[in-house]
């Protein structure tokens, strides 16, 4: 049994993702607010919350994982990551007027997936931690644009926080990201991805903690996801936060110990 989940919410019949419904999000919320009642971290938090969407939305008929890959993703200024994260994070930086430190950063705090090195954060070679420099910056990386825009953000209000924002962190609605068909999409560069894990949607879903922060799980889907089954993850997505929430000024990584990612052994990585 997964640390920290109690036995009852992993013994609950899987959920299908393209059949998901009222009734489903309402257990749903419910079991997300026990995953993490052990997690010391919001990572160690993260970890659980992918792990349990990963392996509870499946098919009921033959156990096969809905998702190809989930993820949970914070921001983060960049002279409040870990070590590793801090130097990859100036590595990928064009600031030279050493203004980098309070750059905002799009890190990843946990994944799971298919793939060994889906499993483990510090083997993301691109996706690990992505410095958003600037409005010009988040553009040029269209599903991370998307994502901000689809969660009623604005890009240049959530890079540098301002005290309506903070005040609005408790108000605002919680937002979804939702791509019904990925093949072809503008919002996915990497279309090989898409194409060789036979994703049929992507779902995000996640809003803001009481620091300004944005906090996001990614769901890529290989069955089709619904306008109507997305709407309800704005429900979902206040779970999430409920999870997230006492770690929001406290401790956010397990450990800073520096970390190197795998070398990508594929021509595109996730």
């Amino acid at each position: 049994m997964p640390l920290g989940l109690k036995e009852l919410e992993w013994n609950l019949p899987a959920n299908d993702l393209s059949r998901f419904g009222l009734s489903e999000m309402i257990t749903a919320g419910r079991s997300i607010r026990d995953v993490s009642e052990d997690a010391q971290s919001m990572e160690e938090a993260a970890g659980q919350l992918v792990k349990y969407f990963r392996e509870r939305f499946a098919d009921p008929r033959t156990g096969k994982n809905n998702c190809a890959l989930v993820r949970c993703f914070k921001t983060h200024r960049l002279k409040d990551l870990p070590i590793d994260l801090k130097g990859i994070a100036r590595s990928l930086t064009k600031d030279t007027r050493g203004h980098e430190d309070n750059v905002a950063c799009l890190t990843m705090l946990a994944t799971a997936g298919d793939r060994p090195e889906w499993n483990d954060r510090t083997r993301s070679v691109n996706h690990a931690v992505i410095p958003l420099e600037s409005v010009e910056v988040v553009e040029q990386a269209p599903m991370i644009a998307q994502l901000i825009r689809q969660m009623d953000l604005e890009i240049g209000a959530l890079l540098a926080p301002t005290e309506d924002l903070l005040i609005q962190a408790d108000e605002r609605a919680y937002g979804v990201f939702h791509i019904e068909k990925a093949k072809g999409s503008s919002f996915i560069p990497s279309q090989e991805f898409v194409v060789e894990c036979g994703i049929e949607s992507v779902l995000g879903f996640g809003g803001l903690l009481p620091s300004g922060d944005l906090f996001a799980m990614i769901l890529f889907s290989r069955v089709p996801i619904s306008r109507e089954t997305a709407h309800l993850f704005r429900t979902i997505a206040l779970s999430v936060k409920l999870v997230l929430l006492p770690f929001s000024r406290g401790r956010i990584f397990q450990d800073e110990r520096s970390s190197q990612p795998a070398p990508d052994t594929h021509a595109w990585e996730y």
